[in-house]
């Protein structure tokens, strides 16, 4: 050892720090400085240093970002309160990858899971639930006391806090009134009826938080217990409460109460005493007692408001960090329900009879932006199976000019000899395809499927009598049956109204551009999915065979596969294909999958036909296409799901030896060989491999 060279100071484990590159490699490190004698060695001595460990980096952070703590590196506010993990409780890992993600939450009939969900039970399959292992407990390692710790939280994908979001629970916890106070509204709470909120619940779940947190918040007020309480409430709110319900109320009750409290149960708390505080008369003494911001009913009412929005700040924050993301993600419907909230309260969803007569441009762009909301509405809904948002049935639907951008500035004379050139219809009739070409076409195609969403997701039967009398009354009787064909007939009458430029006929050469395609190609999808939702729908009310189901999921597979085949041409539109594969790929390789292990478990000569090889083709080159998923994609969790549920599938059907007569393949009985390999002893498939004669059959198919 030279004589620049010393050792390094011992961690606070007791053990001596080991540099970057061997820490890194899990490599034993002699700790020699400036560099240590591997890393001479491997000739990276540039890289040899020395630098804090990530434990040490987590603990001075939360130290200066206003957390305290104690001289051991672990927060002060363990040492007040409990900080145990909840039982029965998931909770995440920390950062942008997350071991347990909460599940997408309702997913209805025409959601992309309905059919595997819906065969569950009946075919004993595993994976098949899209929500399986989301709330499954981690037993291996449970949370010490000191859960700062974050090797520990990372064991156990614990999702940290960040210091923001815990400064602003411990404000909203200083902000909160006393004790006696809160008491005191409880009981005038009590006096007036609320069909929401729950009364015995209210007073167990006050109860509950001043025996559980009081003695952290009687004054004088500690900041470090203050901290300490907010750091556990961000805990809870992050956990995911699971997808079953508890098995009775006692467990419900302790789910959310004591050290399970959560932002969203003293928000509910904090509400309820702002509505107390409204019904007491203006010289009530409660009033006296308060500072000066909230010394009447109302001002004590608009302070118990902001206390709310603040629980609500950090529920939101917690579901923006622990929520899965996608189509059907929680998060993302939240947002558009604030989306379709601002369209409805600035008027986009009626056209105005004056205001833009005299802009042309303005009341164009004005239904194109109306359309892009009522189009995602539409595909959310029945991506989801939650119910859409939008009507049709209180919205003008008025359809855009079919011109392109640039005309949409033009003044007379000039726009009237634009509109010359337009049939009837409103379609151009140059050939060209325009953003208001797809605008229009999007428009017609998703009233129609909005149809077929009211049809799908009718829960009128399940109402309670007198409700379910009402409706009938009020609706008439209407056989399902024939709705679904008067639906299924105006799809066929829109779709066929619109222009050739925009329609996709998979049995002719694709003779358009990269740009217009996947259009294209999209708006058949759209069309097939509104007849594959009512055939189901069908199917499943009158138990009938199904083949036109199984014939419309092909059709549908493959349209998804043409453009996964076509994906090096389509490079610009890459990043939407995962959306097809989830959208229409996921629904129709469903069908196939069942109707396939239904025939590999109970043959039926009833059951549909299906070309068993061909089918099976094509479901191996759609698990490739899931598997093409990146993992900076919306849908890459989706997708990954789905591709375990579907290979997990298919390892059943084909470890299963399905009877020759139940495949479609025509089979010449001239050949001596059967086509059908043995699947079930190794020295059978070899003896059938070296009889076959290859010159005779069906094997010149293949060439």
């Amino acid at each position: 050892m030279s004589s620049v060279e010393s050792v390094m100071p011992r961690r606070r484990n007791g053990k001596q720090q080991a540099c970057e590159p061997c820490r890194k490699s899990k490599q034993r490190c002699d700790h020699t400085m400036p560099v240590c004698y591997r890393c001479k060695r491997r000739r990276v001595a540039s890289e040899c240093k020395y630098e804090p460990s990530p434990i040490e980096i987590s603990t001075k952070r939360s130290t200066a970002s206003g957390v305290p703590s104690n001289n051991d590196g672990v927060s002060r506010s363990d040492a007040a309160v409990d900080l145990r993990r909840p039982d029965g409780y998931e909770i995440f890992a920390a950062g942008s990858t997350y071991v347990q993600k909460c599940p997408n939450g309702y997913l209805g009939p025409t959601a992309y899971s309905a059919i595997f969900l819906e065969q569950q039970g009946k075919l004993d399959m595993g994976l098949l639930d899209p929500c399986r292992g989301y709330s499954k407990p981690t037993d291996d390692v449970q949370l010490c006391e000191h859960s700062h710790n974050l090797s520990v939280s990372h064991k156990i994908g614990c999702h940290t806090p960040t210091a923001a979001a815990i400064r602003l629970g411990a404000d909203i916890l200083k902000a909160m009134p006393s004790q006696d106070i809160c008491t005191r509204l409880v009981e005038r709470y009590e006096v007036f009826e609320n069909i929401v909120l729950y009364k015995p619940i209210i007073k167990i779940a006050h109860q509950s938080w001043w025996d559980t947190y009081g003695s952290c918040l009687k004054e004088p007020q500690d900041s470090a217990q203050l901290f300490a309480v907010s750091e556990k409430l961000c805990r809870n709110a992050w956990s995911f409460l699971g997808t079953e319900l508890p098995r009775n109320q006692n467990e419900w009750v302790a789910s959310c109460q004591g050290p399970n409290f959560r932002w969203e149960l003293l928000g509910v708390l904090l509400s309820m005493f702002g509505l107390a505080a409204m019904s007491l008369p203006e010289w009530d003494l409660i009033f006296a007692t308060q500072e000066e911001h909230r010394n009447d009913r109302t001002k004590f009412a608009y302070s118990m408001r902001d206390l709310v929005e603040g629980c609500l700040l950090l529920c939101d924050h917690a579901d923006n960090r622990s929520c899965e993301t996608g189509k059907t993600s929680y998060l993302l419907w939240k947002r558009h329900g604030s989306l379709v909230s601002s369209v409805t309260a600035l008027g986009l969803h009626r056209e105005p009879k004056e205001d833009y007569a005299d802009n042309f441009m303005a009341s164009e762009l004005r239904k194109r932006q109306f359309i892009g909301v009522f189009v995602t509405d539409k595909t959310m809904a029945a991506m989801s199976g939650r119910p859409p948002l939008l009507s049709r049935r209180y919205s003008t639907c008025h359809l855009p000019l079919d011109i392109s951008d640039d005309e949409l500035i033009a003044e007379e004379p000039r726009l009237s000899e634009i509109k010359s050139k337009l049939d009837s219809n409103g379609w151009s009739t140059s050939g060209e395809v325009y953003p208001s070409t797809w605008a229009r076409g999007l428009l017609l195609m998703n009233i129609v499927r909005e149809e077929v969403l009211e049809v799908t997701l009718d829960a009128s039967n399940e109402c309670s009598e007198p409700v379910l009398d009402y409706i009938h009354l009020e609706q008439g009787s209407i056989d399902t049956k024939l709705r679904c064909s008067n639906i299924g007939k105006r799809c066929d009458d829109f779709y066929a109204r619109l222009p050739q430029k925009i329609r996709y006929n998979p049995k002719q050469p694709i003779l358009t551009t990269a740009r217009i395609f996947p259009r294209q190609v999209g708006l058949h999808l759209l069309y097939l999915h509104c007849h594959f939702l009512l055939e189901r729908l069908s199917v499943s009310r009158t138990n009938s065979g199904g083949q036109r189901l199984v014939d419309l999921a092909i059709e549908m597979l493959d349209d998804v596969l043409t453009l996964w085949a076509k994906r090096d041409w389509l490079l610009d539109y890459q990043w939407r294909l995962t959306h097809f594969f989830t959208m229409y790929g996921v629904p129709s390789a469903g069908v196939l999958c069942v109707e396939l292990l239904k025939a590999s478990k109970s043959p039926d000569s009833n059951r549909p036909v299906i070309a068993r090889a061909e089918v099976i083709r094509k479901l191996s080159i759609f698990i490739s296409c899931l598997e093409w998923a990146r993992p900076s994609g919306e849908t890459y969790t989706l997708c990954g799901h789905m591709h375990k549920i579907i290979s997990h599938i298919m390892d059943q059907v084909l470890s299963n030896n399905v009877p020759l007569e139940h495949h479609s393949v025509a089979v010449d009985r001239e050949t001596d060989v059967s086509l059908d390999p043995p699947i079930d002893d190794d020295t059978d498939w070899l003896e059938w491999l070296s009889n076959v004669d290859w010159t005779k059959g069906n094997w010149a198919e293949f060439g």
